[in-house]
């Protein structure tokens, strides 16, 4: 009995400290949201044929924020990809898991105007 009368009273103190988190959590994700900036990252890929070409665009097209895809290189081996807020490592995954073997050559930040 005596625990939930203290558990009571310690309710709205746990109540406001949740509050003031998640005020702070607001604040921080709406500043990042704000300032995002595009980011240019080229890619090695090791292509063989025009079908792994097409797949590797494929897979960049299919992720969230890209605006552009493009080959790159003598042979076409290097993969362009423009966007914001893309995830250069969960790329790479996707192009080893689809196409074969790649390797982050850059990541640059793009001025969009």
């Amino acid at each position: 009995k005596y625990l939930s009368l203290y558990y009571e009273s310690l309710k709205p103190k746990i109540q406001e400290e949740k509050r003031e988190k998640q005020k702070i959590l607001k604040t921080s994700f709406g500043f990042k949201r704000f300032h995002k900036m595009a980011k240019k990252i080229l890619m090695s890929v090791n292509m063989r044929c025009q079908k792994c070409r097409s797949a590797a665009l494929k897979v960049g097209a299919k992720t969230t924020g890209v605006t552009f895809v493009g080959l790159e290189g003598e042979e076409k081996d290097k993969v362009v990809v423009i966007g914001e807020g893309v995830d250069a490592a969960g790329l790479v995954l996707r192009l080893r898991k689809k196409v074969g073997f790649a390797d982050i050559v850059s990541v640059t930040d793009v001025d969009t105007s």
